[in-house]
C-alpha cells in the first residue's frame, strides 16, 4: 500500500511539530513530505509538490489558509483544517461537510480524519466556499447556503417560517412558499442557528419565533406560525414558549 503524502502547514512551529510526531506515531500509513510554519514557503512545496492531504491551519499572518487555496487553484488533494476557532465557528465546518481538527488536537479524531481523507477524491469548491462564507462573518450574516444537488440556494435566515425534521434530512418552510430539503439532521441545523431567533419546540420542529403568530392552549399546546400552519409544542417546552413573550 502506498503511503498518504502530507503536508503541514501552521504558523505555530510547535503545532507544526506536535502533528508530525501525532502522524508518525498514530497514522503510521501517513508520510510527512513537507512541513512549515512559514505560509510563503508552505505555497511553494504545494505548488512543486502537491500531497494526497494538506493540514492547515486557517488564521495565519500575511496569508491565511484560504487566500494560500486561492492562490494554488484547482486542489487536487484533501484539505484537513487545524484550528482553534470557537464552537459557533466549529459548526460552519460540520455544515459545509468538510474535515477539521479542532486545536488541541485529539489522537483519535486525527486518525479518523486521515480516513476519511484517504477516501474521498478531492475538496468540493462550493463546499471550501460555502465555509468561507460562514466562518468569515458567523454570528452577523443573515443568509444560510443550503446545499442542493447543483449547488446552494442562498436563503435569508429572517424568511425561513420553520424547519421541519424528515429522517435525517430538515426540510425548511420560507415565507415566499417555497420548501428546500437538505442532507442535514434538524440537530445540526439547530446548532448553526443557535444565537439566531430559533426555537426547538418540538422534536420534529426548529420554529422562528419571530414568525409565531399565535399560541393555542387546548389539549396541550401548539402554535400558529404566519403561513397559517400548526405546529405543536411538546411538554417539556410549553413554560419555556410562553417565555418568550412579554405578556400582558
Amino acid at each position: 500500500m502506498n503511503p498518504i503524502k502530507a503536508i503541514i502547514i501552521d504558523d505555530e512551529p510547535d503545532c507544526v511539530r506536535v502533528l508530525e510526531l501525532q502522524l508518525a506515531k498514530h497514522c503510521p500509513q501517513v508520510k510527512v513530505i513537507g512541513a512549515t510554519a512559514i505560509v510563503e514557503d508552505g505555497l511553494v512545496m504545494l505548488l512543486k509538490t502537491p500531497p494526497d492531504i494538506l493540514f492547515l491551519d486557517i488564521e495565519m499572518p500575511r496569508m491565511n489558509g484560504f487566500e494560500l487555496l486561492e492562490k494554488i487553484g484547482q486542489l487536487s488533494f484533501q484539505v484537513v483544517f487545524t484550528t482553534a476557532y470557537d464552537r459557533y465557528a466549529i459548526r460552519a465546518f460540520k455544515f459545509s461537510a468538510l474535515d477539521y481538527l479542532l486545536k488541541p488536537i485529539d489522537p483519535t479524531e486525527l486518525k479518523a480524519s486521515v480516513e476519511r481523507a484517504a477516501q474521498k477524491e478531492r475538496l468540493v469548491q462550493d463546499q471550501l466556499d460555502l465555509l468561507k462564507q460562514q466562518l468569515l462573518s458567523p454570528k452577523l450574516n443573515s443568509k444560510l447556503a443550503l446545499p442542493q444537488l447543483n449547488g446552494f440556494i442562498i436563503a435569508d435566515i429572517d424568511q425561513i417560517v420553520y424547519c421541519e425534521s424528515d429522517s435525517n434530512y430538515t426540510r425548511f418552510f420560507m415565507k415566499n412558499k417555497e420548501q428546500y430539503l437538505i442532507c442535514r439532521t434538524l440537530g445540526e441545523v439547530e446548532n448553526l442557528l443557535e444565537g439566531y431567533h430559533f426555537f426547538r419546540a418540538h422534536k420534529q420542529f426548529l420554529l422562528n419565533i419571530n414568525e409565531i403568530s399565535r399560541i393555542i392552549r387546548d389539549d396541550g399546546m401548539s402554535v400558529e406560525m404566519s403561513n397559517n400552519k400548526i405546529l405543536p409544542v411538546s411538554r417539556q417546552k410549553t413554560e419555556a414558549i410562553k417565555n418568550i413573550f412579554y405578556r400582558v
